[in-house]
């Protein structure tokens, strides 16, 4: 039964009367006595049967049926009186029960209520006697908590009663016997006088604890003011005495991890390696690394190893430790997760090629992976949508191929699933099958014996309790009154507990009843490895990494039993060095785990103890303890690659980011949703830009036209990307359908053409710098699409344009930096020169096999370069505080300097005059001497050289990481002057609240030098002054000294 609230219950019902003389017989007193007793230990019909997997058993934990008193009994009576007309009351019963996981569940107590019941019924029948029940239970509660209030009972359980006495007390009102009322309000006040003065005990023992450490005598004020200065000696002698001490360079060791290029056995990233890497502290190097791997060495690894079955699992390593590193260190950053998508893409298709080679049914079936998951990535380079073209093709291939609506994800055995076909086919599985199912038979065989014998048992022991009569004893019961109860050693009452505590434990089939479902689990007993490992690393890639919030879209539902873990077929799984994802499970419990388990042998029947298979086999998630459902149809990687636009006045235009279906008459029709920061003419040319996916290009072209849009604001830029970097479907030509416009020359043209305009308006003002960002996020797209060499001569041109303009804003800027004297101020500027760096090294960023063409000449370096020190040196010290805008500058930045590396190095090697520029605009005095050489693996990233001495300058080694743009000079990074020496009075009386860059000096005795010369005059030619720094001394001298 089951019921929301509370029962209604009527007593008493039914009611029979029966004449007095009829009661009082004898006879009839014993016959009632023997049916009562009877009826409390015989087991009839009466007893609840449950159906568990098509058979019906015994339920033990539900109550039997009261047929045999309420009619049986009743109608007996009912032939010797009458029906009694009673005074019946109402009883709002809670009946509830608990039980989890118990053999029999918990039940309240039925003594209370027959007591309320008989109670209550006997003062009915009297003037006023609902009022009179009701006052005395108010009076027992009261009474109760009276006695426990001497039994240091919690105190929850002292409150807990008062507020039940309290209620009671109230419902009743005025209506309440005085004496009644006066004394349960005084036992409620005595229970509530007791819980505060608990209250205050604890509160004062809890202020006692806090105060007991605080002992002020046993202070030693003069030990602990005592300032020793113990290691301080060689520091003070240095600053009190300055000569010819050469300065003490840092020692420089790095150690960085090894990379991962260079190496394309991926065998060797399985192996523990890659986790290392992706754990290491330069984890976004090694991430690129991979990435850049997987895009050119994959492909024809997996060739090489394509009947492997190590193979397969090298790859689902790869698949696994990649995801888990990647999405935590690109989380929020849709272009890097895009990336992420892709490398994944690309390592399932060549898992994929291994598992069809090695298990040739799986091409039936199909792979999982909906083609529309492509269409959201933000792809920017030719390399990667050529990468993501073959992963379209080859699903393509596979999804044609396959039979619609096979998945290997529905927990079926049927003829038409994997399991059904495979086990058909495969000879060793049937023989498993035959091997399991006739040792079922012998063990029924055998437990049909036992309970034979059990039977016979049973029949002897209740044979010879007959034989024996009851013995009896007399003793006084707690009333005090003598009694007659069983013997404890009645001779008869030991044979029939010996009888009746027969039992005999249930056999269960081990394999279901229904054909294709027990090729099902035998099947999983041992399935293919091959496809042990793709179905894992299929369902990972979709539920985990395609259903971001999928907390509450699969099922949850208990599980009860592990095939691996099931005792009748666990000697027949057959065990693999697969960690297996992918289990098949059961949802109900089996007869031998459940409280079916043993049956009466008084009562136990063949059909009984020989049971069907009761357990309900699906494939479960082992790892999340979930159903596997068909919620992974439902994936999207939609809000991985979708820009979010920041907080300001565009922000409301969410979804003129987000998607392509709203049309122009949409936005002219939502006209009063346009935010009062905007314009009009800026809402609809903010919106329109994507409305429709193939008239992006045209769109923007447009706009660019109009000149509505304001190119300076993030929002816009953001926009664009959203809009050019979305690769979107592929055409039945094998062309990106939205992407068509920027392959034809006409339209190149057009665009360049537009853009260089809206170049010339920007670059008077230097705080133009998103919309310079917006030029080469477009020219950089064109150039990854474009084949005409006009579109792509003109696009360098344009490049070049930016660079000298943003390089110029910048030097302008540092020209500046230091005279600013307030510490917000600067703080903004610092952020302005990393932003500024930032886009003019944007300019380099195209794909891979154009960067030769932006870096070709001496000054092309040297800025690319310089850029590179300067965004290293004045960018935040930690990325994760920063906004999103800048945090997406800086990733990218970092990408571009992984892609050119190997340029980089190559350009320097033919000639190093680039370098050493870059060097000497941000270290006057650096003079090269050595060539510049990399340090050994794994720390080949750095490049050294050492600067010439001159006349009381030493010399001076200089490191430079050509990835993050670090600048070390005698192991020691560019600086700042730190505050005890710019908080020195002698400081602020010569420099005031400037604030200098500094390198570490060269001169003897000094730690800091300026980075730039002081006072230098271009007027008159004065080169200025080189001012060093040694806390408590500074000393200054001519960048050309006099003779």
């Amino acid at each position: 039964m089951a019921a929301k609230g509370r029962l209604l219950r009527s007593f008493p019902d039914p009611a029979i009367q029966i004449p007095i003389h009829v009661f009082e017989d004898h006879n009839f007193q014993t016959e009632l006595a023997r049916f009562l007793a009877a009826m409390d230990i015989d087991t009839l019909d009466s007893s609840p049967i449950t159906v568990k997997s098509k058979t019906a058993v015994t339920e033990v934990r539900d109550t039997a049926h009261p047929r045999y008193i309420t009619q049986l009994l009743t109608e007996i009576l009912r032939a010797m009186g009458d029906i009694a007309e009673v005074p019946r009351i109402t009883k709002r019963i809670a009946d509830d029960i608990l039980w989890s996981d118990a053999y029999m569940p918990w039940r309240r107590s039925a003594v209370w209520l027959v007591l309320r019941v008989a109670l209550q019924t006997t003062l009915v029948r009297e003037r006023d006697g609902r009022r009179k029940y009701k006052e005395f239970v108010v009076f027992l509660h009261a009474r109760i908590l009276k006695l426990s209030l001497n039994l240091n009972l919690p105190s929850y359980l002292i409150a807990c009663m008062q507020k039940k006495t309290a209620r009671r007390l109230n419902k009743l009102s005025s209506t309440i016997t005085p004496f009644i009322l006066h004394f349960t309000r005084d036992t409620i006040t005595d229970a509530e006088s007791l819980l505060q003065k608990r209250w205050k005990t604890a509160q004062v023992a809890h202020a006692t604890s806090v105060n007991s450490n605080w002992a002020p005598t046993s202070l030693d004020i003069p030990s602990d003011t005592a300032l020793s200065l113990k290691n301080s000696r060689d520091y003070i002698r240095r600053s009190l005495t300055i000569g010819p001490i050469a300065p003490s360079a840092k020692p420089f060791n790095p150690n960085h991890s090894p990379r991962l290029i260079g190496v394309p056995n991926f065998t060797n990233s399985s192996n523990g390696k890659l986790a290392t890497a992706f754990s290491s502290q330069d984890s976004l190097t090694s991430l690129a690394d991979f990435e850049r791997a997987v895009l050119i060495d994959l492909t024809a690894w997996a060739s090489q190893n394509l009947l492997s079955s190590d193979a397969c699992h090298t790859i689902a390593t790869c698949i696994e430790t990649y995801s888990n590193a990647a999405s935590k260190a690109y989380s929020s950053n849709p272009e890097l997760l895009s990336t992420m998508m892709l490398t994944l893409f690309k390592l399932w298709v060549e898992l994929d090629r291994m598992a069809v080679a090695q298990c040739p049914l799986l091409s039936q079936f199909s792979p999982e992976i909906p083609l529309h998951l492509l269409h959201s990535l933000l792809i920017r380079t030719s390399e990667s949508i050529r990468a993501l073209d073959y992963v379209e093709y080859y699903l393509k291939n596979r999804h044609s191929r396959s039979i619609p609506g096979q998945s290997v994800f529905i927990s079926s055995g049927g003829n038409t699933s994997f399991a059904g076909q495979y086990f058909n086919t495969s000879g060793s599985l049937q023989a498993l099958k035959a091997r399991i199912e006739e040792a079922a038979r012998l063990q029924r065989a055998r437990k049909v014996e036992e309970l034979r014998q059990l039977k016979a048992r049973y029949q002897s022991l209740m044979s010879s309790a007959q034989l024996h009569q009851h013995q009896y004893v007399n003793k006084v019961n707690k009333k005090g009154k003598m009694v007659q109860s069983n013997a404890p050693n009645c001779p008869r009452c030991k044979l029939e507990k010996q009888a009746t505590g027969l039992v005999i434990q249930i056999h269960e089939w081990p394999l279901p009843q229904d054909p294709s479902e027990a090729k099902f689990v035998v099947f999983e007993l041992a399935p293919p490895l091959p496809f042990v490992i793709w179905r894992k690393i299929t369902y990972m890639f979709l539920r985990d990494v395609c259903i971001p919030d999928s907390s509450s879209a699969f099922l949850k539902h208990p599980v009860h039993m592990h095939l691996q873990k099931y005792p009748a077929l666990q000697p027949y799984y057959a065990k693999s060095s697969i960690n297996a994802r992918i289990v098949l499970a059961s949802s109900t419990k089996s007869f031998n785990k459940s409280h079916y388990k043993a049956q009466k042998v008084a009562a136990a029947t063949e059909s009984s103890v020989c049971v069907t298979h009761g357990l309900k086999w699906s494939l479960l998630d082992n790892s999340e303890s979930e159903w596997v459902t068909q919620q992974v149809i439902k994936c999207s990687i939609d809000d991985y690659c979708t820009i979010r636009l920041p907080p300001g006045r565009y922000q409301s235009l969410q979804y003129a980011v987000s998607g392509t279906s709203h049309t122009s008459n949409n936005i002219m029709a939502n006209q009063t949703e346009c935010p009062s920061e905007l314009t009009l003419h800026e809402f609809i040319a903010f919106a329109r830009i994507r409305s429709g996916p193939r008239l992006q290009w045209l769109n923007i072209i447009s706009e660019l036209r109009s000149g509505y849009l304001s190119f300076q604001d993030e929002a816009v830029c953001l926009l664009l990307k959203q809009a050019t970097w979305q690769v979107g479907p592929l055409t039945s030509d094998h062309q990106r359908e939205w992407h068509i416009e920027p392959t034809e020359k006409t339209f190149g043209k057009v665009l360049l053409t537009e853009l260089r305009d809206l170049f010339l308006k920007m670059k008077a003002n230097r705080r133009n710098v998103i919309g310079m960002q917006v030029i080469t996020v477009l020219v950089s797209r064109l150039l990854a699409s474009a084949a005409d060499s006009d579109v792509v001569a003109g696009g360098f041109r344009l490049m070049r344009e930016v660079r000298s303009v943003t390089y110029g804003w910048l030097n302008k800027i540092l020209s500046t930096i230091g005279d600013i004297e307030d510490q917000d101020r600067l703080r903004e500027c610092q952020i302005h020169i990393c932003e500024v760096a930032l886009t003019c090294r944007g300019t380099y960023d195209v794909d891979l096999v154009k960067v030769p063409h932006l870096l070709s000449e001496t000054e092309d370096i040297a800025i690319f370069i310089h850029c590179a020190i300067l965004a290293a040196y004045y960018s935040p010290s930690s990325v994760s505080n920063v906004d999103a805008y800048l945090r997406g500058l800086l990733n990218r930045d970092r990408r571009l300097a992984h892609m050119t590396e190997k340029i980089l190095l190559q350009r320097i090697a033919h000639s190093r005059k680039g370098l050493d520029e870059s060097i000497a605009r941000i270290w006057k005095l650096y003079r090269p001497s050595r060539p510049w050489t990399q340090l050994p693996l794994p720390n080949d990233r750095w490049i050294s050289t050492f600067s010439t001495s001159h006349d009381i300058q030493y010399p001076q080694t200089v490191h430079l990481d050509l990835l993050s743009g670090q600048l070390l000079i005698d192991g020691k990074p560019l600086g700042r002057l730190p505050q005890n020496i710019v908080t020195h009075p002698t400081y602020k009386r010569i420099f005031g609240q400037k604030y200098m860059d500094v390198i570490p000096a060269d001169m003897p005795g000094m730690d800091y030098k300026t980075s730039t010369p002081i006072g230098s005059d271009p007027d008159d030619g004065s080169p200025g002054y080189q001012v060093c720094f040694l806390p408590l001394n500074c000393r200054a001298h001519h960048d050309d000294p006099l003779p």
